[in-house]
């Protein structure tokens, strides 16, 4: 009985059952610790003077939390500035912002100018997130070199979209943020660990979404107009509007009008009120069934 006891809690900690010693299962615990975990690369300062330079301040410096405290404060004015923006500002007040904006990637074209100098090309490109930093400057310098040129380039006068998705990628500096605090990269690992999981979730609720949408043309396809629902992008008349409305009454937002549209509705496809659930033979099973959908 002990024995099952001990394999039972074994099994439950999905530690590989209970043949295994107390000092093998430690053993294989450090051995999925160090396959999971990734070795930190150690770059050795270089020996010119000005590479020497830039790997102190971005290394050495305080063990380079200055340095990394200097940046977290330019992105953190940064973001502020982005927060800044609103519907009928003055030309004056958005020329200041664009101003400040080049001010902060002058600045942040200096941080990777530092770094690059400082491990040297293969280094600097091997961590994920100099990829990022150099993504976030390449399009920053994108959407300058675009704001400038405004529509005298060919390419350009196609129209204001391919500045305003240019435009778009500053908001990618936001995750600079979450390079420099460790706290919200380990919620990012834990949300990251947990996607198997969550697509679970996810395919489970569109096949919720499925049934129900299916139910609800069976139900409700006749139903052409009411207090929310319409013919252009509120009602059930096929299948994929039908999803989108039920995933609209998954947000609150007016699901008790579409409910009422479904019992009493203003209009039906053959023009008169009767195809509300409401009016049916079965009041009590046809409204069970709608307040169930909803």
């Amino acid at each position: 009985m002990q024995f099952d006891q001990n394999e039972k809690e074994a099994k439950k900690k999905g530690r590989g059952g209970a043949a295994l010693t107390d000092n093998q299962q430690k053993w294989v615990d450090m051995q999925r610790l160090i396959i999971a975990r990734k070795p930190l690369i150690y770059v050795p300062p270089p020996t010119q003077n000005i590479r020497k330079q830039a790997y102190f301040i971005v290394k050495e410096w305080g063990e380079g939390y200055y340095f990394d405290l200097i940046i977290l404060a330019f992105i953190l004015g940064n973001i502020v500035t982005m927060g800044m923006t609103y519907e009928g500002s003055s030309n004056e007040f958005d020329n200041n912002l664009t101003n400040v904006n080049y001010m902060f990637t002058a600045v942040f074209m200096v941080e990777a100018i530092l770094k690059l100098v400082a491990l040297g090309p293969k280094n600097y490109f091997s961590d994920g997130w100099n990829q990022f930093d150099a993504f976030v400057i390449i399009s920053s310098l994108i959407d300058i070199v675009v704001s400038i040129l405004g529509t005298s380039l060919s390419f350009l006068r196609i129209g204001p979209q391919l500045i305003r998705v240019i435009r778009v990628l500053r908001v990618t500096r936001l995750f600079k943020l979450v390079k420099k605090l460790k706290g919200i990269q380990k919620i990012l690992e834990v949300l990251w660990l947990s996607m198997p999981a969550i697509m679970n979730l996810m395919a489970l609720l569109f096949l919720v979404y499925f049934i129900f949408s299916v139910l609800a043309v069976f139900l409700f396809q006749d139903v052409r107009q009411g207090t929310a629902i319409d013919s252009h992008l509120v009602n059930f008349q096929n299948f994929g509007i039908a999803m989108l409305t039920l995933f609209r009454c998954s947000t609150g937002d007016d699901w008790y009008k579409i409910m009422y549209d479904t019992q009493y509705p203003i209009s039906c496809a053959d023009g008169t009120q009767g195809c509300g659930q409401g009016n049916h033979s079965f009041p009590g099973f046809t409204r069970s069934v709608t307040f169930f959908l909803f």
